[in-house]
């Protein structure tokens, strides 16, 4: 039995060489919309939930249990106003914290609820109310530039009270107020 010669294999091999300008068009063509994509994946992931107020979170300066008629009147807290966040929830432009500064749960019954706050800064109010809305105010009526929210109907819940800043920056000393009475009465700052 004869052997039968080895024939040689033809291969081709091609190598493609690219210069540094083909190489660039390949880079930023095709897959320039996927890069893109994945910058902006990561980007989101990396720069967390937005900054807002969140009346969920645990209030800097604590909170306080009234029933309507309640005693001393009015009730004071002190406190630093200002925060890091800009909002116009409201309709009022301010700096506030993501955290309320002060929580109020009030059993309404037949008096009208006033919240205000003094400063010696020019300063605002933001409320979460029991219903979920929100409401702001800078210069109350008859308050000076004094911040005032007048609840001439309380609802009974609760009320997660921000006092802000026009500033940026800025966290002056204030006192909140809540009141039932019909004058307001302010300590001297």
């Amino acid at each position: 039995h004869a052997k039968e010669p080895i024939k040689p294999v033809e291969t081709a091999i091609h190598v493609h060489f690219f210069t540094k300008e083909q190489r660039m068009k390949k880079f930023f063509g095709i897959g320039r919309a996927y890069r893109l994509g994945a910058v902006a994946a990561i980007a989101c992931l990396c720069a967390g939930p937005a900054a807002t107020q969140d009346p969920k979170l645990k209030p800097t300066y604590g909170e306080a249990t009234l029933k309507a008629g309640f005693e001393p009147d009015p009730y004071k807290k002190k406190l630093d106003a200002g925060g890091p966040i800009e909002t116009k929830l409201g309709g009022v432009t301010a700096w506030v914290a993501k955290e309320p500064d002060f929580r109020l749960n009030y059993t309404a019954g037949k008096f009208v609820l006033t919240i205000h706050a003094s400063s010696k800064e020019d300063t605002t109010l933001l409320i979460n109310t029991p219903d979920g809305k929100w409401v702001a105010n800078d210069d109350g009526p008859d308050n000076g530039l004094d911040p005032l929210i007048r609840f001439k109907e309380p609802k009974s819940g609760q009320y997660d009270i921000w006092v802000g800043t026009f500033k940026q920056g800025m966290t002056p000393k204030a006192t909140l107020y809540i009141t039932e009475l019909e004058k307001i009465v302010k300590d001297k700052e």
